[in-house]
């Protein structure tokens, strides 16, 4: 059995810095590698695992099932990316306590390409913005001083001295 046919649990090894070609080490040792991304909570919640009554493959397949599961799953919340996009265009990020409100904020920055209708994961949110061409994402300006002052970042030449 090799190791690289669990392509995950493969990548998840090698940036531990195991020696992945290590001739010593059975399905069985790579499983008990893998078991430690994992908290005893989450495996006992998944409850396919059990290393008194699975061989090594079967334990292996199982893990490769977890992890693809668990990286599958979307993140909540705002992504970094998200957070310094819309940062960068004068946003206070930080004020913005729910996907709602980076959704509004969007509306106004963007009004021809995010609409009243859209909404959803802030994935979606990051997707749309991403995908406008430079010249509409520097449209933000413009519409800057329609997002709401408590959303508003200090502008530097405001700042009382």
């Amino acid at each position: 059995m090799s190791i690289q046919q669990f392509p995950r649990c493969a990548a998840y090894l090698k940036a531990c810095n195991y020696n992945l070609r290590d001739e010593t080490m059975g399905s069985a040792n790579w499983a008990v590698c893998i078991s430690e991304a994992f908290t005893d909570d989450e495996l006992v919640k998944a409850g396919t695992i059990s290393f008194e009554t699975m061989t090594g493959p079967e334990l292996m397949s199982e893990f490769e099932r977890l992890m693809s599961v668990r990286h599958s799953r979307p993140k909540p919340g705002a992504s970094d990316s998200l957070k310094a996009f819309i940062g960068s265009r004068g946003v206070k990020v930080s004020a913005l306590k729910s996907d709602e409100d980076f959704w509004i904020v969007a509306r106004i920055l963007w009004p021809q390409a995010v609409t009243a209708n859209d909404g959803g994961p802030l994935s979606l949110l990051h997707h749309k913005i991403k995908s406008l061409t430079k010249r509409q994402r520097q449209e933000a300006r413009a519409n800057l001083s329609r997002v709401p002052a408590k959303w508003r970042a200090s502008q530097p030449d405001r700042i009382a001295q």
